[in-house]
């Protein structure tokens, strides 16, 4: 299975390699050893995880808290009036683009 997984991911490191090869830099994290060491160590942490079964809590709460801040997130946006959405959609359209809220 992991060899599955593995080949699955290979043309996905080899674009990774290039292009990090492209910007002057020399990849050494993808390399076999490396990724056979990420499976490997995955039964130590299963094992620890029986152990200490809190870090599971842990990884919940930590989600719980990432999805809460998420969801305050989305609703300050609703605070913003819809006056200030209109002119930002407005100046977007606008064909001189001045003072536009976009690059382009």
């Amino acid at each position: 299975m992991a060899d599955s997984i593995r080949n699955s991911f290979k043309p996905f490191q080899d674009q990774a390699k290039t292009y990090l090869e492209n910007q002057g830099h020399k990849p050494k994290v993808f390399t076999l050893s490396h990724l056979s060491a990420f499976f490997s160590n995955i039964p130590v942490t299963i094992n620890l995880i029986r152990e200490e079964p809190e870090i599971l809590f842990f990884v919940v709460s930590q989600w719980v808290v990432v999805c809460l801040a998420y969801f305050a997130w989305l609703q300050m946006l609703q605070w913003i009036p819809d006056e200030v959405w209109n002119e930002i959609s407005k100046s977007n359209n606008e064909e001189t683009r001045k003072n536009a809220f976009s690059n382009d």
